[in-house]
């Protein structure tokens, strides 16, 4: 017995009510922790799948990114170590449009995309591909650094080299025109011994980055694919699991109710035989009630039982309860045993009655001369008959002088034994 929110709940583990109960708590707490487990499985796998989404990929994205803006502003560098132009004016305009696409490279396609892969590096775990990203940072600031000497050598062109070519115009065959070639020596040489070994080693740092990221990339794929494989056994798992535990729970069910239907059943064939079964044992709490009342049935029929053989010996005077006085088969019974009382009173009365008549009338006939001694014989039968302590004899008389009657005791009887006292009574 417990008692849960102010009321009391009687938890029989005999009542299939509370076996059912308990067997859907066990299948729902499977459940439940199969659910968990899966959930926790889902949430790995969702995580990863960011991960790969989020940063493995990007990540891939944004290096190559980062090399194609290297080799853009390399390029652009590249094109300012000889310059042609048509006069001073023309040269410092290419000057001026060249720093600001230079500049435009630099500040978006190696700063912007360095900045999204340091950010998305934060969130690696991986420590070779840390160290490759650090040594492609080390490198990479490098390369700006000689990239901004190189700039600032574009800037800077007080001495230059000029070498002047003289062309034909194609379209007029008298007209020609004078073209001036610049060659830059300073941004030359810091291309030749600085740019060019940078701009390779980051390649190569590049290549080993996107090449490890992508076996990464394959590993956590993999892995995913093993999640997946995994949710896909569980739920399967699940659904036999459940399916056995209902299809035992049904059988459990089926043979305590197969069995105490059994025993009912064989209870109730011995009755219409004839016979009082014994009382009927059930495990099912909710045939406890049935078997209760059947237990009480087999009490009344037992008395019903004895109260027939004692009607068989002629003892009439039993007390014997049949199904509590109630209902119509009780009251019927009550009524019959109430009316064979009486009749056997009767006619043990009768029997009583006629057996004394006889007796003293005989007592009588034979001492009918002798009057004192048929008084003995007369009051101790009937002491002994009327089953009483004692008693007397007495006789009329008649006092010869005064002629008047009087009682007088001529015999006597006391606790089985013959008195001898005289008394008269006038």
């Amino acid at each position: 017995m417990a008692r849960l929110f102010g009321r009391e709940f009687n938890f029989n583990f005999g009542a299939i009510r509370i076996r059912l109960i308990a067997s859907f708590g066990l299948v729902g707490l499977f459940v439940l922790i199969t659910i968990l487990v899966a959930y926790l499985a889902t949430d790995s796998t969702i995580r990863q799948n960011d991960q790969v989404t989020q940063v493995y990929q990007p990540t891939n994205q944004y290096t190559q990114q980062l090399q194609a803006g290297i080799a853009k502003t390399v390029s652009k560098l590249r094109g300012q170590v000889y310059t042609f132009y048509d006069d001073k004016d023309s040269y410092g305009k290419k000057k001026r449009k060249a720093l600001r696409a230079i500049d435009k490279l630099r500040r978006e396609g190696i700063n912007k995309n360095l900045e999204k892969l340091v950010v998305l590096f934060a969130k690696y775990k991986r420590e070779d591909l840390q160290d490759i990203f650090y040594e492609l940072q080390t490198t990479l600031k490098k390369l700006d650094k000689e990239i901004a000497r190189g700039v600032f050598a574009i800037r800077v062109v007080e001495d230059k080299k000029a070498k002047k070519w003289i062309y034909k115009h194609v379209t007029t065959a008298n007209v020609q025109d004078t073209i001036a070639l610049w060659y830059d020596l300073e941004l030359a040489e810091i291309m030749d011994a600085r740019i060019y070994p940078l701009e390779a080693e980051l390649e190569g740092l590049v290549r080993d980055l996107v090449f490890k990221n992508n076996i990464v990339i394959k590993e956590t794929n993999n892995l995913l694919n093993d999640n997946l494989n995994i949710l896909l056994v569980m739920e399967f798992m699940l659904v036999t699991v459940l399916g056995l535990i209902m299809l035992f729970a049904i059988q459990l069910l089926m043979r305590y109710l197969k069995n105490d239907l059994q025993v009912i059943i064989l209870f109730v064939r011995k009755l219409l035989s004839g016979e009082i079964p014994k009382r009927p044992f059930t495990k099912s709490h909710e045939f406890m009630g049935l078997a209760h009342y059947l237990n009480t049935l087999i009490k009344d029929l037992v008395n019903l039982r004895k109260f027939a053989l004692r009607i068989g010996d002629n003892k009439f005077d039993n007390d014997i309860v049949l199904f509590q006085d109630s209902g119509d088969l009780g009251v019927a019974m009550a009524k019959m045993r109430d009316g064979l009382k009486n009749v056997s009173e009767e006619n043990r009365v009768r029997y009583w009655t006629n057996a004394g008549i006889a007796k003293f009338s005989e007592i009588l006939r034979t001492n009918v001369e002798n009057l004192a001694e048929m008084g003995n014989d007369l009051i101790s039968n009937l002491v002994k008959y009327l089953d009483i302590n004692q008693g007397g004899f007495f006789t009329v008389e008649m006092d010869v002088e005064t002629q008047e009657e009087y009682l007088e005791l001529t015999a006597s009887y006391a606790y089985s034994t013959k008195k001898y006292f005289e008394k008269k009574i006038a």
